[in-house]
């Protein structure tokens, strides 16, 4: 008996640590912005900055595989990804798209020759 309530304690422990719903894991994408310390960061190497606080704030697998499939993306590709992997997860507001669009803003303007 008491090797089974030690077995539910402990199960019920990783439950609680460890599972990141989905909608969490974009939500936590979304944060990275806010969260990583951007301060004194170079614009330059924002995304850099994101990406390692990403990887340790991350834990859902879906959210983990989307973030590893933006980087061999086209800027405008990584934005749709996130755009539409925030609809789903119902998340309102997103940082790090904003963050991606304002990239692919200045992407955009560089290719054109600076014109808006």
């Amino acid at each position: 008996m008491r090797r089974l309530f030690s077995a539910v304690v402990l199960v019920g422990a990783g439950l609680s640590l460890g599972c990141q719903s989905y909608a969490e894991g974009v939500q936590v994408l979304c944060d990275a912005p806010n969260e990583a310390d951007l301060a004194q960061v170079a614009p330059d190497q924002r995304f850099r900055v994101m990406a390692d606080y990403l990887d340790d704030a991350v834990s859902n697998e879906r959210v983990e595989t989307l973030f590893e499939a933006l980087a061999v993306k086209a800027p405008a590709d990584k934005l749709a990804a996130v755009e539409a992997a925030q609809k789903e997860a119902g998340v309102t507001q997103c940082g790090f798209a904003d963050e991606l669009r304002e990239f692919v803003k200045l992407e955009t303007k560089a290719r054109s020759g600076g014109r808006p």
